[in-house]
């Protein structure tokens, strides 16, 4: 139900905005644009690679913790590198950042040295956080971002178009292929002996992500009657993940007490992953969440219609739309706490943006007067 009210959705907004005018990228000069952009890279890069690199300082002033690591075959360093808050969360301008980049590189505006080095302590910074952390997902958030960006720049003529075109047929092998390479570091060890092959390991643990997610939302609805909680538990996780946010959090506690006995009772509790198909349902019922869904749905496609035409702040928003949509058989990524940052960030972009294309009108008019 709340899958056909999101496909519904989708197609309602590809029809309502199909003949809406849009601020397309081609009303601008590349000038423009570069000022634009690179405030905006500046600001976020300068963030995200403070984030990063306060995080991981006690790793740089100690390496070793790198080879206890490995040496003792441990998932990650989470046990020795705690996180920071409102200071490591900074990170999560990244997806930000990479849409930002994306733009530069599809306009040709990375010509300095400086910004090129940029761009790699920041990719070398992910790839840490993804094997030392054990986040994939902190990869994912800065690929799927950027592809989506950089598509309207890929001439028709290029090798590029060829990869473009064929995505959909190997973006499963592709994810598969990086999930192998990261499990490898991170489990196989401990279940090498439990398994044949590593491929027969590697498509079990892959499928499992997302069987189990839909698993554990079916069978909390089915084992626990007490929902719709109407509070928003799972849809607005990262508002009550906020210290200072404390309405109804005895009900949010008890909630979470209550999905982590199903886990226990029902289920594997080291896959505490929960679809979000089916958590909005537990949070609102089948009627409303169809609902939402449908609103989600519309957004896409609206999103969907203005990057096609290359509207400029289609192709900002439109990417973590994509991420999200990726995302949404395993997590409910716009509920989550990771990604509150993204949504600041692209609403920076979008004010940014805003207020620059203001100020040239502005000085346009008083140069005419």
């Amino acid at each position: 139900m709340v899958l056909v009210s999101l496909f519904a959705g989708m197609l309602c907004g590809c029809w309502f905005l199909d003949k809406h005018n849009f601020i397309t990228i081609d009303r601008f000069s590349i000038e423009t644009l570069k000022l634009m952009l690179m405030r905006s890279f500046r600001v976020l890069m300068f963030l995200t690679l403070a984030g990063y690199l306060i995080w991981f300082m006690p790793v740089f002033l100690d390496p070793q913790k790198i080879v206890t690591m490995f040496s003792e075959h441990a998932y990650n360093i989470r046990g020795s590198v705690s996180t920071i808050p409102g200071v490591s969360t900074l990170t999560q301008f990244g997806p930000v950042l990479s849409i930002n980049i994306a733009l530069l590189n599809g306009f040709k505006l990375l010509k300095k040295k400086r910004h090129r080095f940029y761009i790699l302590l920041f990719i070398l910074l992910v790839l840490m956080r993804t094997v030392l952390w054990s986040e994939r997902l902190a990869l994912l958030e800065i690929i799927i971002p950027y592809v989506v960006a950089y598509y309207p720049f890929v001439r028709a003529s290029s090798c590029l178009q060829w990869w473009y075109r064929k995505g959909a047929i190997l973006l499963i092998p592709a994810v598969i292929l990086l999930f192998g390479i990261f499990e490898y570091f991170r489990s196989w060890n401990f279940y090498k002996d439990s398994y044949d092959s590593y491929l027969s390991f590697l498509l079990q643990r892959f499928s499992a992500y997302y069987s189990i997610s839909i698993n554990n939302g079916i069978g909390f609805l089915e084992e626990y009657n007490e929902w719709p909680y109407f509070i928003g538990a799972y849809s607005f996780d990262f508002l009550y993940k906020l210290p200072f946010f404390n309405f109804f959090r005895n009900e949010y506690e008890r909630i979470a007490e209550s999905y982590g006995t199903f886990l226990y009772l029902f289920a594997r509790p080291e896959y505490t992953n929960q679809t979000a198909l089916f958590s909005i349902v537990a949070d609102f019922g089948f009627l409303i969440s169809s609902m939402l869904y449908f609103v989600y749905g519309t957004v896409l496609g609206a999103l969907f219609v203005g990057y096609r035409r290359q509207a400029l702040f289609a192709i900002f928003i439109f990417p973590v739309g994509i991420l999200s949509l990726y995302e949404i058989f395993r997590i409910s990524y716009l509920s989550t706490s990771r990604s509150t940052y993204v949504i600041i960030g692209i609403i920076y972009l979008y004010i940014n943006g805003t207020l620059f294309i203001r100020g040239l009108r502005r000085k346009s008019a008083i140069s005419r007067i």
